[in-house]
């Protein structure tokens, strides 16, 4: 490595006093100090580190009845399709279109038919239906792309069932819900919960494995009680889930009342941690 010499505004050479330099960098190549990755953190949440993720899910939902309801904003148990297809988006204001005041596109994130990562941008119509030409078999995430926040609710289906969705005035999916792409794992780090009144209210996350073609049942994974409070829990050791594994968090409380809950997840490709090498 050529080494420039401030002072004498040269370059050493030799006969001259010599100098050794040193560059750390993880098993990533990221440069930082020695001994440790100390922008870790940081680089994965910029996207430097390409091998690794960091994935915020959060929802919030108004409860109507003392039962289960899937933590988004349509209530209700969510039902993860059984088979991939097509998206039709529509909204709830004439507003959200190129020619309103609205939103004009959006954009949606999820996995096909093999569970590998695609995303779909669409332009809205208001309240006529819009078709995508993506066949989608999971749906992460939505948000507004370009004009102004949706001034309606946004409702993104396949086939007559909802999927997804984006309350007036969010720009952006508020769904408790998550599956891991293919060849990929999942470590939850954190998860929250809250609500907005004094009654018993118990949030649950539950994974539904995916092995050898075979979908197995919804099982908990963890549970966070309430009353009228808020709570954040870390994991000292991060819950593992291995690739194609759904994720939800459902709440149990009375009616009428306001629950929200996040959860992070570091997501990383199988390959980096060792995982089917």
């Amino acid at each position: 490595m050529a080494q420039w010499n401030k002072n004498n505004q040269d370059y050493l050479n030799d006969g001259r006093t010599l100098f050794e330099v040193f560059i750390c960098a993880d098993q990533f190549g990221n440069i930082g100090a020695c001994g440790g990755n100390t922008q870790f953190e940081l680089n994965v949440s910029a996207g430097i580190m390409t091998e690794i993720a960091n994935v915020h899910k959060f929802g919030s939902v108004v409860s109507t009845s003392a039962d289960y309801d899937t933590v988004w904003t349509e209530t209700g148990i969510y039902q993860f399709p059984d088979n991939p297809g097509t998206l039709t988006i529509v909204s709830s204001s004439a507003q959200d279109s190129s020619v309103g005041t609205g939103a004009s596109n959006i954009v949606v994130q999820g996995l096909d038919a093999n569970y590998n990562e695609i995303q779909e941008t669409i332009s809205l119509n208001g309240t006529g239906s819009v078709s995508g030409i993506v066949t989608f078999y999971r749906t992460h995430r939505a948000f507004i792309d370009s004009g102004n926040t949706n001034a309606g609710d946004v409702t993104i289906s396949i086939g007559n069932t909802a999927y997804c969705a984006i309350a007036a005035d969010m720009g952006q999916s508020q769904v408790a819900f998550y599956t891991i792409p293919a060849n990929k794992s999942a470590f939850l780090k954190q998860m929250t919960a809250t609500q907005n009144k004094n009654q018993e209210n118990a949030v649950r996350m539950f994974q539904r494995q995916y092995e050898e073609g075979v979908t197995k049942p919804f099982r908990l994974v963890t549970e966070i009680n309430l009353y009228g409070s808020n709570l954040v829990k870390e994991y000292s050791y991060p819950v593992f889930f291995p690739e194609k594994t759904d994720i939800e968090v459902r709440a149990y409380t009375g009616s009428n009342c306001t629950v929200s809950t996040s959860f992070d997840l570091l997501v990383a490709d199988n390959a980096s941690i060792g995982i089917g090498t």
